[in-house]
């Protein structure tokens, strides 16, 4: 028998045509990557483009979650986080293998070796964008959120304090020594009342501005919360009157009463 010629190179081919591309170690062994070409296998182009574009998306769900919680200074958004969190090693997993399988076909084809880079790349150019503005969008919302919550909260604190007040001045007799001793407890309430409206003044202007479409709500809600600070200022004023009739007696009570309480009611009443 004839010995095999050693000298002739190895082509991948052998006598059966549905044979083994790679052989036991004695018939001769060739890289994967020359393999692979030769047995016309793609490069696992599109699977890698789909999960680097599911890590992209993956990350800017959570920049998204993490600029809205900065902004509204809480989680309200921590079940979509902590899922995006679980699903993003899987997705860097097998991107990063997928990778390497590129790699290990480069050697036999550059083409590959060009392309892996160049999606590699563009993957991160992308996933920086896309975090950027996942990030933008989620800290507006956040801070557009936050401000409505704000806007909401101080608008029950305001009825709330001026429903306080309204019951304790209705509940309070007439005469003029029961309703000094009403002005002398409302106080605190009283400014209260006014540092809310102070607040909800600047927060509703500021609505007004954002949300025109709303205008003509806001426009109301806003003239009401002027009359209620000016209403403020005046329960002030009355406190102070009744403060000072307090320690005089009954008659000089009644004739400052007169003199000095009236005029500011009626000013209040002119609100209405």
């Amino acid at each position: 028998m004839a010995a095999a010629d050693v000298s002739a190179p190895f082509t991948g081919t052998s006598d059966a045509a549905d044979g083994p591309l790679i052989g036991p170690a004695s018939s001769g062994v060739i890289p994967y990557a020359e393999a692979a070409a030769t047995a016309g296998i793609d490069p696992p182009v599109v699977r890698f483009v789909l999960l680097a574009l599911g890590t992209m998306m993956t990350v800017s769900v959570i920049a998204f979650a993490v600029a809205d919680d900065i902004a509204r200074s809480g989680l309200s958004v921590w079940t979509l986080l902590l899922a995006a969190v679980f699903v993003l090693p899987f997705l860097v997993y097998h991107a990063g293998r997928t990778l390497g399988t590129l790699k290990r076909l480069s050697v036999a084809n550059e083409a590959v070796g060009q392309a892996r880079t160049r999606l590699l790349k563009q993957s991160i150019v992308f996933g920086v964008l896309f975090a950027i503005t996942a990030s933008a969008v989620g800290y507006a919302i956040g801070s557009s959120g936050n401000e409505t919550h704000q806007l909401l909260t101080d608008e029950d604190r305001y009825s709330e304090i001026g429903k306080r007040i309204g019951q304790q001045r209705n509940s309070a007799a007439s005469a003029v020594p029961a309703q000094i001793v009403m002005y002398d407890k409302l106080e605190p309430d009283v400014r209260a009342y006014a540092a809310i409206c102070a607040t909800l003044q600047i927060e509703l202007t500021a609505y007004d501005e954002k949300y025109p479409a709303q205008h003509q709500t806001t426009k109301v809600a806003l003239h009401n919360v002027d009359n209620e600070a000016k209403r403020a200022e005046l329960l002030l004023q009355e406190i102070e009157v009744a403060r000072r009739l307090g320690s005089l007696g009954d008659t000089q009570q009644w004739a400052g009463w007169q003199s000095d309480m009236k005029p500011l009611l009626d000013e209040e009443d002119a609100l209405n």
